[in-house]
């Protein structure tokens, strides 16, 4: 036997989801840890996976946290559980949120989440506030809201070392469509 053929698995029976529909009972073909191939038909030895579905990653682009940890810690470990625990469940990509703070904070936090999108942990960072309304603020703390003020959002960006991916802020704050442009 192979590398390549212990490398090589195959699993059948499942409901598939695919871009083009869904597919009863179809065959993909895994090797090592990528799909290599659908269709075919079932050998000995396939996993049958009947009664299963099996769907892609999911993608979660708006996160703060998971498994009790939150990415907004500014702890590199916090972070790493937050997406684990996302992984385990199956979110295989995550954008890390943070929320509303003060910018020296957001900054820091930044930094340690820079790391683990250069790591391929994370598929980047989501910066949610401080720079919106206060007739929006939802769960975010009022006293720590500003107006989006482009160096303050370029501090955040430059933190963010080129993984800043999503910024929510408001426009119409006196700032905002200064600092979209900016963006």
């Amino acid at each position: 036997m192979t590398t390549a053929d212990r490398d090589r698995t195959a699993l059948s029976g499942a409901r598939l989801v695919l871009p083009g529909g869904v597919v009863e009972g179809d065959r993909i073909a895994v090797e090592g840890e990528r799909i290599a191939g659908l269709g075919g038909d079932p050998e000995p030895g396939d996993l049958d996976l009947t009664g299963h579905t099996v769907v892609p990653g999911f993608v979660d682009l708006h996160v703060h946290g998971g498994g009790g940890a939150s990415y907004a810690s500014g702890i590199a470990e916090e972070a790493l559980l937050a997406a684990r625990t996302h992984l385990e469940h199956g979110t295989t990509t995550t954008m890390a949120s943070t929320v509303t703070g003060e910018i020296d904070d957001l900054a820091r936090q930044a930094a340690v989440l820079s790391e683990l999108v250069e790591d391929g942990v994370l598929a980047g960072i989501h910066f949610e506030g401080p720079f919106i309304s206060h007739n929006r603020c939802g769960a975010h703390r009022p006293d720590l809201l500003r107006d989006p003020d482009p160096a303050l959002v370029r501090k955040l960006v430059d933190a963010a070392r080129g993984h800043a991916k999503m910024v929510t802020l408001a426009p119409e704050l006196p700032g905002g469509l200064d600092s979209v442009r900016m963006l």
